[in-house]
């Protein structure tokens, strides 16, 4: 796993820089980004099948039962952008996980507004 560095979104504007999805998905440490509930990832999928991107959801449900973390379709030479909510860090780990069907050809960026 590899830590997205968040960038940040000026009214200069913005030339974000992207990372290579790892295969074994990303984390994103910046609390304080997280907390604003500007944060957004945005993913540009090269490849020529469809992936899914998924943001864990470290919650439980009443009974203690995992959380069940919906997945982003980003279709083939396509990309989208995905919101990062605010209860998607987990304290546990410090972080958001995200994780990709497929990470070839898959870059990623953390942005905030």
């Amino acid at each position: 796993m590899a830590v997205l560095a968040v960038q940040t979104i000026t009214s200069a504007g913005l030339g974000a820089a992207y990372s290579a999805a790892t295969g074994g998905g990303d984390t994103i440490t910046d609390q304080a980004a997280v907390g604003t509930g500007g944060l957004f990832l945005h993913v540009k999928n090269a490849a020529a099948s469809a992936i899914t991107v998924t943001i864990a959801d470290p919650g439980a449900t009443p009974m203690g039962s995992p959380g069940n973390p919906a997945g982003v379709s980003v279709p083939a030479a396509g990309d989208r952008m995905i919101a990062v909510s605010v209860a998607a860090w987990n304290p546990t780990t410090a972080a958001v996980a995200i994780t990709y069907s497929s990470a070839t050809s898959v870059t990623v960026a953390a942005i905030r507004r």
